[in-house]
């Protein structure tokens, strides 16, 4: 597919998109998709769950190998001690005592960090089970929402303080996007004097990130970006198409897609160059541009059948627009690897919530992708663990190390040997409470008879 024509089809799978977030995220009724009405035991069981305050617990994996992700190392039977939500210490098996502690046997398993996603679009709703838990499910215990409205920062905040399951999220603004907006919910602004009147709304209301989109004008995104560092709140997301490439990445924190960097002024290999050199990341966001259309009936996977009716409406609507052939997805995947042998920084993520890409499993597909571009294993597990750490300047994620945090999972093979590894879960440890393998399958039931389904 030329780059014109998929354009065209990301305009339209965007504006589906953001029309169904905005009705969903508002609290309103969906009406993308009508369900049965959930029997009242699959409610109150769902209820009980995702509103149970979280307490940590005192608990240690026994006999476990751990992937530090500080190092590409395995160390080999080792006893993990979690209190508090944090690791406690970690030692040989057998040389610190365990009494007091809840023990997990970690015996041929793996521990690593909990995984993040940098770039999704997740629907929230009072009146609905949280697709926040499918992302636990799959490991993903750190989230960047790259368009978010206040429902999604009211829910963050309820996930930090203990009052809601789910991983934890960042909240980006909706996009600027200049005069005339493209989509519903943009930012429409049209002077410098209403770039810095909409970020001071945004500072006010504690989002985490400002995020650009392509239709702002140069003069500003000037001000925008200038005006959003100032104000501590990092501007991130597309490079407008009045911006070069190579002017974005000194003022960018991260940029996301690929799909601009070979239209830059600068020739392919100076712009790589200039990228490792800068302090901005690049998340390549590859699962949404390798959805295509005859291959869609395999993406309904089983976690198609887990999503809420405003996202799997959504999902249906959008199975059209998906992309005819995956030559896009070949081009993109080569600058990337570009970019990663030149040194830039990647943070993984995947454009989750339009083209049937599923919170949590789609992050596993998307660093299949990453090895597929030429990175090793732990390369591509460190763009969804160390680097979004130090992305975020949290010292205490992204590893498993002591004084760490407890966002841990607990896989059955080891994913330096195959990256596919990260979907064989034996257990999530998430703000220090660990939900095994089978009690994350009773909870998915729940949603299933919660949804009829």
């Amino acid at each position: 597919m030329t780059g014109k024509g998929n354009n065209e089809t990301m305009k339209a799978t965007t504006l589906l998109f953001f029309l169904s977030l905005l009705i969903a995220s508002c609290g309103e009724e969906p009406t993308t998709e009508r369900e049965p009405s959930p029997t009242l035991a699959f409610k109150d069981s769902l209820d009980t769950f995702l509103q149970q305050p979280a307490v940590p617990e005192d608990v240690v994996f026994i006999n476990v190998n751990v992937i530090p992700m500080t190092t590409e190392t395995v160390l080999t039977g080792q006893d993990v001690f979690i209190s508090n939500g944090s690791i406690e210490s970690i030692s040989a098996t057998g040389v610190a005592t365990t009494n007091g502690y809840e023990e997990i046997d970690g015996t041929g398993k793996y521990l690593i960090p909990g995984l993040a996603d940098m770039h999704t679009h997740p629907v929230v709703s009072a009146d609905l089970p949280s697709d926040l838990f499918l992302f636990l499910a799959n490991g993903v215990t750190t989230l960047r929402v790259m368009w978010g409205f206040d429902g999604h920062v009211s829910t963050r905040d309820q996930i930090n303080a203990g009052d809601l399951v789910g991983p934890k999220m960042y909240v980006a603004s909706a996009g600027f996007d200049g005069a005339n907006r493209t989509w519903p919910g943009a930012i429409n602004t049209a002077s410098v004097e209403d770039v810095k009147s909409q970020i001071d709304q945004f500072s006010n209301k504690n989002y985490d990130f400002i995020k650009v989109y392509s239709g702002i004008t140069a003069d500003e995104y000037e001000e925008l970006v200038d005006y959003a560092w100032s104000k501590g709140i990092p501007p991130i997301g597309h490079i407008p198409g009045a911006v070069d490439a190579s002017d974005a990445l000194s003022k960018h924190h991260s940029i996301s897609h690929l799909g601009k960097w070979r239209s830059s002024l600068l020739p392919d290999n100076e712009l790589f160059a200039l990228t490792a050199q800068s302090t901005t990341y690049i998340c390549p966001t590859l699962t949404v541009i390798n959805r295509i259309q005859s291959q869609q009936e395999s993406y309904k996977d089983q976690w198609y059948d887990l999503v809420s009716p405003a996202a799997r409406g959504f999902y249906n609507q959008t199975e059209n627009t998906m992309l005819q052939d995956n030559s896009w997805y070949l081009t993109i995947s080569g600058v990337l690897g570009d970019l990663h042998d030149a040194g830039a920084k990647i943070i993984a993520g995947t454009d989750q919530g339009i083209r049937l890409i599923m919170p949590g499993a789609s992050l596993h597909e998307e660093l299949r992708y990453y090895v597929f571009s030429g990175m090793t294993n732990y390369e591509a597990l460190q763009t969804a663990t160390t680097n979004p750490a130090q992305f975020l300047e949290n010292d205490a994620a992204g590893s498993v190390t002591v004084g760490g945090e407890a966002d841990l999972v607990l896989l059955n093979s080891n994913p330096l040997d195959n990256i596919g590894s990260l979907s064989n879960i034996a257990g999530v440890m998430s703000k220090g409470d660990f939900m095994s393998k089978e009690e994350i399958d009773q909870v998915l039931s729940w949603i299933r008879g919660y949804y009829g389904r």
